[in-house]
Parts: C-alpha cells; sequence; structure tokens
C-alpha cells in the first residue's frame, strides 16, 4: 500500500510536470507553431531558449511541490534533506555517467542501433552542412590535440559540477530526497521502484513534447520511459549509497550534459535506441541495476534520522541509556 503523504507528493509532482509542460507547448506552439513543437525543430538559438524555458521550471518544480506538500499535506515534515557527505559515492555519482555513456555506446554497436565511428565522420554527417563547410569542420576535428568525444565529456564534467548540479538538486532533494523518505514504509526495493516509475511517469510530458526523443512518436516515448525508470532507479541507488542527495544530482547533472554524447560515437540513427534515455541507456542502467541487487540487494530507503539531515530539523537518533541508568 503506498504510504499516504508519499502518494500526495506524488500526485502533485505529476500536476507540475503535466501543467508547466501544458503551458510551455501553449506558449511555442502560438509563438514558433505546432510543426516545431512537434519536431523539437527552431531556428538556432531560439530553440535553446524555449527548451531552457521548458526545462528549467520542470526541474525545480520539485522546490514547489516541497513547499506546498508541507504547507498543506504534512506540516510537520522534515525539511527536505541537503546534507553533504564527501566520499567515493559523490565524486562517483559525479563521473560515472561518462563510463555509462561510452558503455551505452558500445551497447548500442553490438546491438545493431548504431556503427561506432571515431573519425568525426558521424559528426559531421549529422550536421548536414554543404560540402565546403564539411570538409573545414572535418579537418579542424582531425587537427584537435584531444578526440571530440574526450573534450565534450570533460566539458560536461566541467560544466555538471559549475550548473547542471545545482540545478538538479532541486529536483533531487524532492524526488530522491522527501519522496523517498516518505516510501520508506514500504522496504528497499519495492520504495525504490514505486519512486523510479513515479518520476518516470513525471517525464511523459516531456516525452510527449519531443525533449527526450524527439521525432520518435509511440514507439520513441515508451523506449523514453523505459530508460526513464532505469535511470531513475540508479539515482536512487547512488543517493542511498551516498547518503546524500548530491549525489544524485550529479549523477544526473552530468548526464544532462552528455545528452548527446552518442552523436560524436556512432554512426547516424535513431534517438530512442541510440541515447542515454532511450534503448540503449535503458540497457546499460538496468544492467547495472540488476547485478547490483542480485549481488548485494537494494540498500535501505531514506529515514528522518539519515545523518545527511542532521542538523536541518530532523531529530537526531535515539540514545539508549547506559547499563544501569535509572
Amino acid at each position: 500500500m503506498l504510504p499516504s503523504r508519499a502518494r500526495a507528493w506524488i500526485l502533485l509532482a505529476w500536476g507540475w510536470s503535466a501543467l508547466w509542460t501544458a503551458a510551455f507547448a501553449g506558449l511555442a506552439v502560438t509563438a514558433r507553431g505546432p510543426a516545431w513543437v512537434a519536431a523539437r525543430a527552431g531556428d538556432g538559438n531560439w530553440a535553446d531558449y524555449w527548451l531552457l524555458l521548458l526545462v528549467l521550471p520542470h526541474a525545480v518544480g520539485p522546490l514547489l511541490v516541497n513547499a506546498a506538500w508541507r504547507r498543506w499535506v504534512a506540516p510537520d515534515a522534515p525539511p527536505a534533506p541537503t546534507g553533504t557527505r564527501i566520499g567515493p559515492w559523490l565524486v562517483g555519482g559525479w563521473l560515472a555517467p561518462v563510463a555509462v555513456a561510452v558503455l551505452a555506446a558500445g551497447v548500442a554497436h553490438l546491438a545493431g542501433f548504431g556503427a561506432l565511428d571515431l573519425s568525426g565522420a558521424s559528426i559531421v554527417a549529422r550536421r548536414a552542412l554543404d560540402p565546403d563547410a564539411a570538409a573545414a569542420l572535418q579537418a579542424q576535428l582531425d587537427a584537435a590535440p584531444t578526440p571530440y568525444p574526450v573534450s565534450v565529456a570533460f566539458q560536461a564534467l566541467v560544466v555538471s559540477l559549475l550548473m547542471y548540479t545545482p540545478v538538479r538538486m532541486a529536483e533531487e532533494a524532492g524526488w530522491r530526497g522527501v519522496l523517498d523518505r516518505e516510501l520508506a514504509p514500504m522496504g528497499p526495493l519495492r520504495s525504490a521502484v514505486v519512486g523510479a516509475l513515479a518520476w518516470a511517469v513525471a517525464q511523459l510530458p516531456l516525452v510527449a513534447v519531443g525533449f527526450h526523443v524527439p521525432g520518435e512518436g509511440l514507439r520513441g516515448a515508451l523506449l523514453a520511459f523505459a530508460g526513464c525508470t532505469a535511470l531513475g532507479g540508479v539515482l536512487i541507488l547512488v543517493r542511498r549509497m551516498a547518503g546524500t542527495a548530491w549525489a544524485s544530482a550529479a549523477y544526473l547533472g552530468t548526464l544532462s550534459g552528455l545528452a548527446g554524447f552518442h552523436e560524436l560515437l556512432l554512426t547516424p540513427g535513431s534517438a530512442a535506441t541510440q541515447s542515454l534515455l532511450g534503448a540503449s541507456g535503458a540497457l546499460v542502467h538496468g544492467a547495472l541495476l540488476t547485478a547490483w541487487v542480485a549481488r548485494r540487494g537494494f540498500p535501505p530507503a531514506l529515514r528522518d534520522d539519515d545523518p545527511s539531515m542532521l542538523g536541518r530539523g530532523a531529530p537526531p537518533p535515539a540514545t539508549p541509556p547506559a547499563a544501569g541508568a535509572a
């Protein structure tokens, strides 16, 4: 049985996701036309500005959900757990997505979703440039001191640290913070499954407007849902093992910077099968989760006495009385 406070939080989060995405779609249709929304097309920076307008409010929505939930549903609940515990899982959460992105490209190659291509020709082909511009870009890639995918991975790590991780923390403090705590009575594995599925459902409005896998229709939506579910499970695992939501925020932040990484390693193909939120990413994240659960089981859900919450409104763990005390 889903705890009532957890159910209320999920419904509020789903409502915010659907409401804001619908408002964004209405604005985009009015300003750019329905074809732009359906294909996630546009001209130059305008497309980037519109997507920023979609993603940022969607990502920080859990902060508003937390506030509304504590105001009207659970006024006695402690604040969202945002403590920082420096350790290997926090650093690993920041670095691991690079390895996952490389593994996903390898899986895509083995599954026939696209062929590995490290020459840079695929990067040039995806740009649809005229012959002179294509030749100039290829020459620039050939002359680069480091392979372009390596440069992009390094940039993703730096940008994640400076920008993406703080933004994603607004999301993680809710989904992997408050909600994970409220789902704790369901047990380690069941709570993780429910939390991952709930987060994936909240991503469906983004899928509907073509954000995660543009122009792929129902097939793309189903694969994106599978990819988000598997990613949600990994985020919960990273958060619980690290003892802080900053670790899952760092993981999601770096992954955001690597969203198009498959385009640098694979010949042109379907984003629904090649991307980190498509079939390849779902297979890698799903395999990692399966191997971890089979070997070690899922770690317990967050509780109110988690050390990452101490000093932030949560009561400290009870200390048993000393032997012989009256």
